[in-house]
């Protein structure tokens, strides 16, 4: 008994057959492979907010990148104007709550530009171009403390959201290409700020890699170098004797919700004090 696949007269080629392996992987479209890309690494974006800015949901520790209402307190910052970027030429990175962000990012910190800070209530976006040199399924994996997400071509790859330590409850996940070529990446990655009373600091970690290897010489910038920073962004934010004070460049802006709106705070100065009264507020500075 034979069987003999074959599309307009011609065999396929087994690459880019689907096998039971491949039924859970995120299927992404030829389409969406790039023509031209630029140097090596991927264009990074990073942002601070306030005190506990990144904690939401139960125990603080619900995720900040699902597209459910509610649940997208950090996809709604992306939209905002970054405190700094950088270009990552490996998408590996570890560090604690308080590590500045020169510091965390070791061999990449000479790309950094714009508002230094922490990592404690911090986001990073990274974005670019992965890639695929054969056709067929490839694995991913984030391994991060807090919660990270991977697209790719505009497919949820992995969801490791929410708070949590190293590794991560879903760090795993995998794509199904039918093509070699150069695909559109995406990792969003968070840390929340979770110093306890003794003064322990917690993780700040991520650790990207593709069929069980390091991405750095798989990524690629988009075309046109890293995009500008604007003048502003928060430095600092620290508590002192029940008030939260905030050390910015530019306008410090204000409000109710991480998504916004956001309004300038009125005759607010570089430091800014606030008393902790409010359950949350949060500020960014342009």
């Amino acid at each position: 008994a034979n069987l003999r696949v074959m599309a307009g007269g011609d065999d396929i080629p087994g690459a880019i057959l689907y096998g039971a392996a491949d039924v859970a992987a995120a299927s992404i479209a030829a389409s969406s492979a790039a023509e031209e890309v630029g140097d090596a690494g991927l264009h990074a974006a990073y942002w601070t907010t306030g005190p506990k800015g990144m904690q939401f949901g139960e125990d603080g520790q619900g995720p900040i990148f699902s597209f459910v209402p509610g649940d997208d307190h950090g996809l709604g910052l992306m939209e905002t104007n970054p405190q700094g970027r950088f270009i990552s030429t490996n998408v590996n990175y570890s560090g604690t709550d308080i590590s500045p962000i020169l510091e965390w990012l070791g061999d990449d910190a000479g790309s950094f530009v714009g508002t230094e800070g922490e990592l404690n209530d911090g986001l990073i976006q990274f974005k670019g171009y992965v890639a695929i040199d054969e056709a067929g399924l490839h694995t991913f994996r984030s391994a991060s403390d807090d919660g990270s997400v991977v697209f790719v071509g505009n497919q949820v790859v992995v969801n490791n959201d929410g708070g949590h330590g190293a590794p991560g409850p879903a760090p795993d996940g995998s794509a199904f290409f039918p093509a070699a070529g150069l695909y559109p990446i995406e990792v969003a990655w968070f840390n929340g700020n979770w110093t306890n009373d003794a003064g322990d600091h917690g993780g700040a970690n991520i650790d990207l890699t593709m069929d069980g290897e390091s991405i750095a010489g798989s990524i690629f910038q988009p075309v046109g170098g890293l995009p500008a920073v604007s003048a502003g962004g928060i430095s600092s934010v620290a508590l002192s004797e029940g008030n939260v004070v905030i050390e910015y460049s530019g306008t410090l802006k204000s409000a109710e919700v991480v998504t916004g709106p956001y309004s300038a705070v009125d005759g607010a100065s570089s430091p800014y004090s606030v008393p902790a009264a409010k359950a949350a507020e949060f500020f960014i500075a342009e």
